[in-house]
């Protein structure tokens, strides 16, 4: 997600010998500021916004709630936004707070306009979201202290941070949770152009000369999710150097995909088994996704996030009030694909 004032990729093979051998840390492929973040226009456009106002009156941001599917950049965007505003930022997830006293150990050791970014916050406690109604609000928590008659309760001050939320399910948060929140950023899907802007840049890090054919195709294959097209990148990377190979071509990229068990029409192998199953176990449907989840033995909600947007979008699955059905257009590409 880093933009490139220059639009076309470079052509010119620097040699085998230019290609780094180390391994990347994925850090290196994220955007460190707003105007290196390629996509989710109306999204920046707000924050660049509350970035400015918020220094010029010297507070902190309002608490931000980012949604969407996995893989669209909400934690590389709460980086950029801490960079932007010259905040520290806490990272935690939802599932890793557990208890009250988790969160207080938290809040307690933030200092002045601090981020705190927390990734699934959907997956939050009820109490603990609870205390996270009056900490977004007037920067206190109430502590007890003690059990029985003798308990008393303490009000920790706290200071005035920023919180950061990200999700893949918004309908899961509470609706007093989410009024707390000053803006709800929803995150969008990225279209070719933009994903391969976000490689042209990126496989210059991994010093990869890619002409705009091959960067097409990786797009073409990425369900407009930036993470999966960087990691194509770098599984690319390492086949390159694996193979010693000095000029990168399609045929390259295709024994990638064959590696990685992708096919010509960018369906992976859960895809296959997905449509597989609903035509053969269960004469293309209705059925439910728990039903399916366990007949494939994955997540439910790696199915529901990731495996089934792409085949609703592509017309080959819909989804009803009694589940999952197979599309006329899906059940072709069964014939076509799976030699059925």
């Amino acid at each position: 997600m880093i933009e490139n004032s220059v639009d076309k990729p470079k052509t010119k093979n620097r040699g085998l010998n230019n290609l780094k051998s180390d391994i990347f840390d994925s850090q290196e492929l994220r955007p460190r500021c707003l105007d290196s973040y390629v996509g989710q226009l109306s999204v920046t456009k707000q924050v660049k916004i509350m970035i400015g106002a918020s220094k010029i009156k010297t507070r902190a941001l309002d608490h931000i709630l980012l949604h969407g599917p996995p893989g669209l950049g909400k934690t590389s965007l709460a980086s950029v936004i801490a960079s932007e505003s010259a905040s520290k930022m806490v990272i935690t997830s939802g599932q890793a707070l557990t208890k009250v006293g988790d969160l207080a150990a938290v809040l307690s050791n933030l200092q002045p306009l601090d981020i705190l970014f927390v990734d699934e916050i959907h997956r939050l406690k009820m109490d603990i979201q609870e205390m996270l109604y009056t900490a977004m609000e007037d920067f206190k928590i109430d502590i007890v202290l003690g059990k029985g008659p003798s308990a008393r309760t303490m009000r920790l001050e706290l200071a005035n941070f920023t919180l950061i939320g990200a999700t893949t399910k918004l309908n899961k948060i509470s609706r007093p949770m989410r009024d707390r929140f000053g803006a709800i950023l929803p995150m969008q899907f990225y279209s070719q152009e933009e994903l391969v802007k976000i490689l042209s840049v990126n496989a210059e890090i991994l010093n990869l000369d890619l002409d705009s054919m091959i960067l097409y195709k990786i797009a073409e294959y990425s369900r407009g999710t930036p993470r999966i097209a960087n990691n194509f990148l770098k599984r690319l990377s390492d086949f390159v150097i694996h193979n010693k190979i000095s000029n990168v071509s399609l045929a390259d990229l295709s024994q990638v995909f064959k590696l990685l068990g992708v096919n010509h029409l960018g369906l992976n192998n859960l895809d296959l088994n997905f449509l597989r199953s609903l035509k053969c176990d269960f004469d293309g449907g209705p059925v439910g996704l728990k039903t399916i989840s366990a007949c494939l033995s994955e997540d439910p909600e790696h199915i529901e996030d990731i495996t089934e947007p792409f085949l609703i979008k592509l017309g080959f699955i819909n989804r009803s009030q009694r589940g999952r059905i197979l599309t006329s257009k899906g059940d072709l590409i069964i014939k076509d694909v799976l030699k059925f």
